[in-house]
């Protein structure tokens, strides 16, 4: 596999990992099992790993890729939300290590609920990615020549 345009081959483990925690911590909410919680622990250790390099590989491909003002105004709000969830669910996995998985009934419920929220913050992240990609052509090799024709823009302007 090349190294141009990794990140759409990682960024999909972070996000169907942390998807699959907040079933599983649903699941959990109603059948108490100790493997459940550990599958949790374990499922947010990947997540956090694999979120790292989502944003790693994220912030390779926004000096390396051809785009335009349009696709530099989508990936700022891609790469803001990037950290965004990424330190949700770090301060999630943290606040369940410290806790020793959480034993109080409403506490484990409360985070579980802000493990599903959080995957609306991943649609969303998931909306721009999409936007940058289908809607404007970002990484896409047959709009790169129109792209370059299009006048240069600023990515320190903020």
């Amino acid at each position: 596999m090349s190294m141009d345009h990794i990140h759409p081959a990682i960024v999909h483990f972070p996000v169907s990992i942390f998807v699959i925690a907040g079933i599983l911590g649903i699941i959990s909410l109603f059948k108490e099992e100790i493997f459940l919680k550990r599958m949790i622990f374990w499922l947010f250790c990947f997540g956090i790993v694999f979120a790292a390099g989502a944003i790693a590989s994220g912030l390779y491909e926004e000096e390396h890729i051809v785009h335009n003002e349009a696709i530099h105004e989508i990936m700022e709000k891609h790469e803001t939300n990037a950290f965004i969830v990424a330190g949700f669910y770090l301060l999630l996995f943290i606040w369940f290590w410290l806790r020793k998985r959480i034993e109080n009934k409403t506490e484990y419920t409360i985070w579980v609920i802000l493990v599903v929220a959080g995957c609306g913050l991943l649609a969303y992240q998931n909306d721009l990615g999409g936007k940058m990609v289908y809607n404007e052509g970002a990484a896409v090799k047959p709009m790169e020549q129109i792209i370059k024709q299009e006048p240069e823009h600023d990515h320190h302007s903020e």
